[in-house]
């Protein structure tokens, strides 16, 4: 399993404490959701996390996360 898809199960089923883990593992620890999973969707796609996540925060490119 990817870890975008990890975070979007541990978001359904509650798992709050594996949702931080996730985040943190990745430096996306304090972002919106949406923001997070923009940063899982580069690092499964094997591109830089913190340039996908600042170019959506950013408004620029089509890093989304679905």
């Amino acid at each position: 399993m990817n870890e975008l898809d990890a975070y979007v199960r541990a978001m359904v089923s509650g798992t709050l404490h594996e949702c931080v883990r996730i985040e943190r593992k990745h430096g996306l620890y304090g972002l919106s959701p949406e923001a997070v999973s923009v940063g899982l969707k580069a690092f499964d796609e094997g591109r830089n996390v913190d340039d996908a996540v600042d170019r959506y925060l950013s408004g620029e490119g089509s890093d989304d996360a679905g």
